[in-house]
């Protein structure tokens, strides 16, 4: 698998992707101060609410189906496929109130058109691929880096956008236009934007070779699997149960507009403590081994779900929220997908990296829709207090790992961490 494009069609692609993984990533971010509110507007249940937001991890099980057909298939009609679905999940989810003629055919609407959204995010393992192919060896981490910056404010900066939508509530002839479907619109039509102008980029053919995997190396990829499974259900935990643990915490009214703004101001401050803690880690990964750092980042979550637990005050609140969302969604994240990545690319080669990294985007799918179910729970606290069991039991099988097998050269490269953010 390689790439001989022109430095001009290089940038061009390379953009693209870092595009591709804003918008991407923006189909989980902005309407996530709003979802919970929306679903209980049209008299859905918090049991139910969970389950709309577990579809979208569920449906982004589809990066293994993605990368295997990037296999056979041009690249550029894969996202083309890929975005066209997540264009009609987005603007399903917008316009359910028009398209449903009751509260139950709405809801039903919102199910889907999120399913569908997180069908379409499956793609984002592809994105990592084409980016590590295309990028030359001299400025592949910048690009990555580029990546994953934009990854990252789609999911954690974009909720702060549902400030200005709070307020707005009005029809334009059949179509309705307020905090909850504005998100839906917006995302729609990026989406087609970004669909119609793929064809733009430069086509990238991955090639298949057979590889067989070596005890070490097999050892390591389930392990990591693993881990990422249980970082994902941390922070999608905080996901979901944030917005209401926030309203809790501060007495608020859900139904109220200023709650929504208060909800993204607070999404908004979290995301830019995050942005700084991913950056300054950026750097440390020069100095500190990133296997150690992993470990560290697995002890901060661990002391966020711990925070989280038995009816937190404003303080525990706000440093748990810090250790799961800005250090568990971001940092252990890219941590875990860099080492991940190294991994397979030295055992099994560049050919794998599209499949193996569907693999990992499912794993994490996985872990991602147990948690979003837990929405619908009265006291997740015992939840909380078996993650941080789980994490600690992941972080010993890590050190055991790392000191008896020591997997090459874990060089301390910003490369390797800035691989992506999920």
């Amino acid at each position: 698998m390689y790439s001989t494009l022109t430095r001009a069609a290089q940038v061009r692609n390379l953009a693209y992707m870092s595009l591709l993984a804003l918008v991407l990533e923006s189909g989980r971010g902005l309407v996530l101060p709003t979802m919970l509110q929306y679903v209980i507007k049209y008299g859905g249940s918090d049991t139910f609410a969970g389950v709309v937001f577990a579809v979208y991890p569920i449906g982004r099980m589809s990066g293994v189906l993605w990368g295997i057909i990037s296999l056979k298939l041009d690249t550029r009609f894969v996202f083309f496929l890929a975005l066209s679905i997540g264009a009609i999940g987005h603007l399903l989810y917008g316009l359910a109130p028009i398209l449903g003629n009751d509260k139950n055919t709405v809801l039903a609407v919102i199910l889907i058109g999120r399913l569908f959204a997180g069908i379409s995010v499956g793609c984002l393992g592809l994105v990592r691929t084409v980016i590590t192919l295309v990028a030359s060896p001299a400025t592949k981490s910048m690009h990555l880096s580029f990546s994953a910056g934009f990854q990252f404010v789609g999911v954690a900066m974009t909720p702060a956008l549902s400030f200005f939508f709070a307020d707005i509530n009005t029809k334009v002839g059949d179509f309705l236009f307020d905090k909850y479907t504005i998100p839906g619109y917006i995302l729609g039509i990026a989406h087609i934007i970004l669909a119609a102008s793929c064809f733009l980029v430069s086509p990238i053919k991955l090639r298949k070779r057979k590889e067989t995997f070596s005890k070490s190396c097999t050892k390591g990829i389930f392990l990591y699997l693993f881990v990422f499974f249980l970082i994902r259900a941390g922070s999608s935990f905080i996901e979901v149960q944030n917005t209401p643990m926030f309203i809790a915490v501060k007495n608020l009214d859900p139904t109220a507009d200023s709650t929504t703004k208060e909800v993204a101001v607070f999404f908004f401050y979290l995301g830019i403590s995050g942005l700084a803690i991913y950056v300054v880690t950026g750097f440390a990964t020069l100095k500190i081994p990133l296997p150690l750092m992993l470990i560290g980042s697995l002890m901060v979550m661990i002391a966020g779900s711990l925070l989280l637990a038995f009816q937190p005050d404003w303080i525990r609140f706000l440093l748990g929220s810090i250790c799961l969302w800005a250090i568990g969604s971001s940092v252990t994240t890219a941590i875990g997908l860099a080492i991940f990545n190294k991994i397979v690319e030295w055992e099994l080669g560049k050919d794998k990296l599209a499949v193996m990294n569907g693999w990992f985007t499912l794993v994490g799918s996985i872990g991602s829709a147990v948690a979003r179910l837990s929405l619908g729970l009265k006291d997740p606290s015992w939840l909380l207090v078996g993650m941080a069991l789980i994490e600690w039991v992941s972080m010993i099988l890590l050190m055991i790992y790392h000191i008896t097998h020591r997997v090459r050269k874990l060089v301390n490269t910003t490369e390797m961490y800035m691989t992506c953010l999920l």
